[in-house]
């Protein structure tokens, strides 16, 4: 047919306007979109978490609970 691989949109799931293209399609002119339509390619949840986490702890690695105790703003109580 003088088709070629050039000639064909493959989809990507982490382009957003042609995940949008599929969700429009509508039955029964088109076909129905199923499987990964978009995949947002963002690090996870927990992959921010965990690297929270890493953070702070290489950030409080010379502090002792004295110290954190006793920084910002202290009173003291008179008997």
């Amino acid at each position: 047919n003088g088709v070629t691989e050039d000639d064909i949109l493959v989809h990507d799931e982490t382009n957003k306007l042609l995940a949008m293209m599929l969700a429009d399609m509508d039955l029964p002119l088109l076909p129905m979109a199923i499987g990964v339509i978009y995949c947002a390619p963002n690090p996870s949840f927990d992959a921010n978490l965990l690297g929270q986490v890493e953070e702070a702890k290489a950030k409080a690695k010379d502090r002792d609970i004295n110290t954190l105790l006793r920084r910002g703003n202290t009173w003291e109580v008179d008997d």
